[in-house]
């Protein structure tokens, strides 16, 4: 069992560094994206992290059925792909600043901001979707 959490645990950890890195520059960047908000409230919590794992896990399943069917008529390939969620919360540090403020985060150019109000972008405290 140990053995296997580690081997996703590297695998995970590279695959996402190594999407980050190619997205720099890259015109055909690889999917990366987050949803993230501070101040949220203790209570709901729970209730969003169901929903991710709701949602989540039927993208999930919805890749693995197509990425298995076609997996079985292809010889003359070798590629490997990583798709996976993750749900993560702490609490905030009291009157700290934000995560945007402390970090000055902006999306870089290539990301496709389109539809996305600025402020869910780049607002302190508030949340964003990138």
């Amino acid at each position: 069992m140990l053995r296997s959490v580690s081997f996703y645990l590297g695998q995970n950890i590279h695959d996402h560094i190594a999407a980050v890195a190619h997205n720099f520059g890259a015109e055909a960047p690889f999917l990366e994206r987050c949803v993230h908000y501070e101040n949220v409230r203790a209570g709901d919590i729970t209730e969003f992290a169901r929903l991710a794992e709701t949602n989540g896990m039927k993208a999930l399943r919805a890749v693995n059925a197509r990425v298995a069917d076609k997996r079985h008529a292809a010889h003359d390939v070798a590629w490997r792909m990583n798709f996976g969620v993750y749900f993560y919360a702490e609490p905030l540090a009291e009157k700290s600043e934000s995560t945007l403020e402390r970090q000055a985060v902006r999306p870089p150019a290539w990301v496709d901001t389109t539809g996305v109000p600025a402020a869910a972008v780049v607002e302190p405290g508030g949340g964003s979707a990138a």
